[in-house]
């Protein structure tokens, strides 16, 4: 294994077998093919908390910051990458098993994601648009309404900065209005479709 200095510390690693695999430095990727005798750092992975190896070829990592966590995604081993998931707060752990992503995250939050219900790293579209909040900043006591782009009934939470729920709907349907009566703060949205979830700021001024 090359010297660890030279990869200033290691956050996190994850192999596919004995040979293949990727590492983390906290600020970049790097992948092996050879047991982590030599490391190729890869190009526009930043602030990077997190890694998983999927297949020989696929691998996701968390990429955080003081704003959230983008979950992002290569199926070329790194020659080129997606973001497939954005959430906030920003995530403190990540765990992998059966195809499913676990973050554990500030506030008391977890999310699940379930890799096949991604849309493919070929598809342009960034997951994180298919659902809008407005307005966002919102001032107390007017509405805001969620927007997505699939139809079907969501699943809306909403949570105060301490992880306490203020409001619920399992049958919220897109642009519905939902009236935010609360103290000025920031405030986190659970968005849940099928077996897909996103948390996203809400400003109450």
């Amino acid at each position: 294994m090359p010297n660890l200095e030279d990869y200033n510390y290691i956050s996190d690693f994850s192999f596919y077998n004995d040979q293949i695999g990727i590492v983390s430095s906290g600020a970049k990727l790097y992948t092996t093919v050879d047991g982590a005798n030599t490391l190729t750092a890869l190009p526009n992975t930043f602030a990077t908390a997190f890694v998983q190896m999927i297949t020989n070829q696929q691998f996701v990592w968390a990429s955080v910051n003081g704003n959230g966590t983008r979950i992002m995604e290569t199926k070329d081993f790194g020659q080129t990458n997606t973001q497939i998931m954005n959430f906030c707060p920003e995530s403190t752990s990540m765990f992998y098993n059966d195809n499913t992503l676990w973050l554990g995250q500030k506030a008391g939050h977890i999310n699940k994601v379930l890799l096949n219900d991604l849309p493919s790293s070929n598809n342009d579209s960034n997951y994180e648009t298919r659902f809008t909040i407005a307005p966002n900043p919102v001032l107390s006591g007017r509405s805001i309404k969620i927007k997505c782009d699939y139809d079907g009934i969501l699943k809306v939470k909403i949570y105060n900065i301490l992880g306490g729920m203020i409001y619920k709907n399992d049958n919220y349907k897109s642009h519905q209005d939902i009236l935010i009566n609360q103290d000025v703060g920031l405030y986190y949205t659970s968005i849940e479709y099928g077996n897909i979830r996103m948390t996203e700021k809400i400003i109450i001024q």
